[in-house]
């Protein structure tokens, strides 16, 4: 059998393709690594538990002095009070926009566990990786994001001892 030097308009092997992919996304992920997921999950956190305190609550109570305090009372109402449905709409828009505010890099290690990967390019950088997990992924890590969220405004609301 004569090895034939390789034609160069033919396209690369496919498992070397493969790996050049796989490369480009270890190189990815060995920057990823240097972050602090929990850390993320604090600031987003944070970020959203501050503009609620710092709104007005949507309807005057008794007791409720912003919208941190209305939201603690919502999640001890539960769904039955006619304002749950908007005020988690508020919550999910608060929390999409705190994460766009990481960066990129900030986004993927945040999202990425969150999400189901199987169908994602791995030849992708930051940028692309943090706009199709903020954007086009969104279902997937909302519920979770939400329910991390709301476990710190429960903290938040909690009495101090």
């Amino acid at each position: 059998m004569v090895n034939l030097p390789p034609n160069e308009d033919e396209p690369q092997d496919r498992s070397d393709e493969l790996f050049n992919r796989l490369r480009l996304l270890g190189s990815a992920a060995r920057t990823w690594l240097q972050f602090d997921r929990a850390e993320l999950k604090r600031r987003v956190c944070d970020r959203v538990i501050a503009h609620f305190r710092a709104a007005p609550p949507p309807e005057p109570r008794e007791g409720i002095e912003n919208g941190l305090a209305f939201l603690g009372f919502l999640l001890q109402e539960g769904s039955a009070h006619g304002l749950y449905d908007a005020t988690m709409r508020q919550l999910d828009r608060m929390t999409f926009k705190a994460v766009a505010e990481l960066d990129d890099d900030e986004q993927a290690v945040l999202l990425l566990p969150m999400v189901d990967v199987e169908d994602l390019a791995t030849d992708w950088d930051a940028s692309e990786w943090a706009k199709v997990l903020r954007t086009r992924l969104v279902p997937e890590w909302e519920d979770e994001m939400r329910s991390i969220v709301l476990h710190r405004v429960e903290l938040a609301q909690a009495p101090t001892a």
